[in-house]
């Protein structure tokens, strides 16, 4: 716990220092967002869940990284996927080599690859990525707070460097704290993926693998966001997660590798719902309403590897490597 929490004090600072526009309050409901970045300098912190990565790069830092970024149409598709590659002007002028693919679509669910394979002396070479989507629907149950419940399955993995993935729920387009944070505290204190909140004050899920913990495997992992709702109104929520890796910052030439991949998040049934006096219900599928995005949030579902989204991601890591282009890397640089 004490290594996540000595990380994510560096990540969250990190992630705020640049002027990021905040994708969950202009994602339209109903519509996904898809973003990332590969190259050097900019990574190393991840993002707070539901900012832009290419947004969040420095002019400084602009020329070291190939982004892209898609906003989908409501109930569509959003995809992302870029590349890099080249030498260090630093020497020896060690190789780097990385790229990120990711697609979203409301409801149905997020798939993301990443890889980089590079040294320290590159400064912090490495791809980050953002995916998420708003969705809304009537809720018809009892005032409360709804925990809907998502599935998670990822393989983060480094010889060196650092791999982190943090998936969180927004109410509003807003990170969740207060009341429902404590919901979600209570919710999900003794599931696998553990040490959900450290350092943080709004509900979100971490994993990381480093030097210490090279292999961290989610199979099947349930997380429950505590999502408030009132009979009657419409219960605007975001599914939103970050991913980053790095071969770090240091004079070593070693070449490392790092990867996350295949994480594929998905929703999985109505769930259950904590009513103001404390007690906990199974939520009905009459109180879903129809949703913005057109997907069915009443029914149950298994853990999610939609067809339409796999072959999607395939195409994407074509592309991406098709765009890799050969550029040159700072030296000497740190993040702020």
């Amino acid at each position: 716990m004490n290594r996540i929490a000595s990380f994510l004090s560096v990540c969250v600072v990190a992630g705020s220092a640049y002027a990021n526009s905040i994708v969950s309050q202009t994602t339209p409901n109903g519509a996904a967002y898809a973003g990332g970045c590969a190259g050097s300098s900019y990574f190393g912190g991840v993002a707070n869940p539901g900012t832009s990565i290419p947004d969040g790069v420095s002019l400084a830092e602009s020329s070291f990284v190939n982004c892209s970024q898609m906003t989908s149409a409501v109930g569509g598709v959003a995809t992302a996927a870029d590349a890099n590659s080249g030498t260090s002007f630093a020497f020896p002028n060690v190789p780097f080599s990385n790229q990120f693919s990711v697609i979203a679509q409301a409801g149905a669910g997020m798939q993301v690859s990443l890889s980089d394979s590079g040294a320290p002396l590159d400064v912090f070479p490495g791809a980050a990525a953002g995916a998420g989507f708003n969705d809304s629907f009537i809720w018809s149950g009892a005032t409360g707070t709804l925990l809907m419940p998502f599935t998670v399955n990822a393989n983060l993995s480094v010889t060196n460097g650092e791999a982190v993935m943090e998936l969180a729920a927004t109410d509003n387009g807003n990170l969740i704290t207060g009341a429902d944070f404590t919901d979600f505290q209570n919710a999900n204190g003794s599931t696998r993926f553990g040490d959900t909140q450290v350092t943080v004050d709004y509900e979100a899920g971490i994993w990381t693998a480093d030097s210490t913990d090279p292999t961290v495997i989610a199979n099947d992992q349930i997380i429950l966001f505590a999502i408030p709702v009132t009979n009657g109104q419409a219960v605007n929520f975001g599914i939103w997660a970050s991913f980053l890796i790095n071969s770090g910052d240091a004079d070593d030439t070693t070449v490392s590798v790092q990867m996350i991949d295949p994480p594929t998040i998905g929703y999985l049934g109505p769930g259950s719902e904590i009513l103001p006096d404390g007690s906990e219900v199974a939520a009905s599928p009459s109180d879903f309403g129809a949703s913005a995005s057109g997907f069915d949030y009443s029914q149950t579902y298994g853990t999610p590897e939609p067809g339409s989204i796999g072959l999607l991601l395939t195409g994407l890591g074509s592309l991406g490597l098709a765009r890799r282009i050969r550029g040159s890397k700072p030296t000497g640089k740190t993040r702020i």
